[in-house]
C-alpha cells in the first residue's frame, strides 16, 4: 500500500545510465549549444525576437549558467556515481566502464566552461562534504585522464553483461566506447 511507482526506493543501473546520458545531452544540446552558437555567430535570431536578446548582447545574467551546472552535478554526475558504485558491487564492469568514461567527459565539459571546479571532493555529501573544494584545472585534467584510463581498463568487448539498448549513446557497443574514450583522452591531452 502507498508505494509510488514514480519514486522507487531501489533502482537498477540499467535504468540510471540512460538518465545520466540524457542529462549530459540536455546540457550539451541546449544550454551550451545555444550560447556557443550565438556567441560564435553561427546562429542569430530575427531582430524583432527577444528570446536570446541578452545572449546576443553578450550580457548573460548571473543565474544563466546555474541550470547546466546543476544538471551536470546533481543529475548526470550523481547518476554516474551511482552506476559506478552499484556496478562495482554487482560486478557489472561494462556499466562501470561507461560511467567512468562519461564522468570524465562531463568533468571535461565543466572545467572547460567554468575553470576550477569541484572534483576531488565532489559527490561526497553522504560522507559529510557538503561544500566541496574547487580543484585547479590542472588537477581536474589529471583526474579526467585517470577516469578515462580506469574506464578503458574495464572494457571487455566480448562481455555479455554490458548495456545494450539502454545505452542511448553507443547502444552498448564496447568497441565504440573504447574509441570514444581514446578520442576523449586525445582531446584532453590537447
Amino acid at each position: 500500500i502507498n508505494q509510488n511507482p514514480n519514486s522507487p526506493e531501489k533502482v537498477d543501473i540499467k535504468d540510471v545510465l540512460p538518465s545520466a546520458e540524457l542529462a549530459i545531452g540536455h546540457v550539451m544540446g541546449n544550454n551550451f549549444q545555444i550560447y556557443g552558437c550565438i556567441w560564435a555567430q553561427y546562429w542569430t535570431q530575427n531582430p524583432y525576437s527577444s528570446q536570446y536578446k541578452t545572449i546576443e548582447q553578450y550580457s548573460p545574467s548571473a543565474s544563466d549558467f546555474d541550470s547546466p551546472w546543476r544538471i551536470c552535478y546533481s543529475d548526470a554526475l550523481q547518476d554516474l556515481n551511482f552506476v559506478v558504485k552499484k556496478g562495482t558491487e554487482t560486478g557489472k564492469t561494462q556499466y562501470v566502464a561507461c560511467a567512468k568514461i562519461l564522468q570524465a567527459y562531463t568533468y571535461q565539459v565543466l572545467t572547460d566552461n567554468f575553470g576550477d571546479i569541484p572534483f576531488s571532493e565532489a559527490l561526497q555529501a553522504e560522507t559529510g562534504i557538503l561544500s566541496p573544494k574547487y580543484d585547479s584545472q590542472k588537477d581536474v585534467y589529471d583526474g579526467i585522464i585517470t577516469l578515462i584510463n580506469e574506464g578503458l581498463a574495464l572494457i571487455n568487448v566480448s562481455a555479455t553483461d554490458g548495456p545494450s539498448s539502454n545505452d542511448l549513446l553507443l547502444g552498448g557497443d564496447m568497441s565504440q566506447w573504447r574509441k570514444f574514450a581514446n578520442t576523449l583522452k586525445l582531446k584532453v591531452y590537447l
